[in-house]
């Protein structure tokens, strides 16, 4: 299944007039067995072991799938 990810390092993500820091998320189109993979490919390949949120759909639309707090164990699909 093919799934559009988007990955944020920071959430929620403050604007200019939060005084926060933006966080930008990684966004990619990924080939995955399940959205989870999905979003762990993409953590993998971004460097990330911890993401704030991750949200992730399915290009039919069939699977949505958003989380807050992703954290990759150590060597799962080549966490650093």
């Amino acid at each position: 299944m093919i799934f559009d990810v988007a990955v944020w390092r920071v959430w929620p993500v403050e604007g200019v007039r939060g005084g926060g820091s933006i966080s930008l998320p990684e966004v990619a189109r990924v080939e995955a067995a399940c959205a989870f993979e999905a979003v762990a490919r993409v953590m993998c390949a971004s460097g990330m072991r911890y993401a704030g949120h991750a949200a992730t759909i399915a290009l039919d639309g069939s699977i949505a799938y958003r989380a807050d707090g992703v954290r990759l164990a150590r060597g799962w699909g080549g966490a650093p």
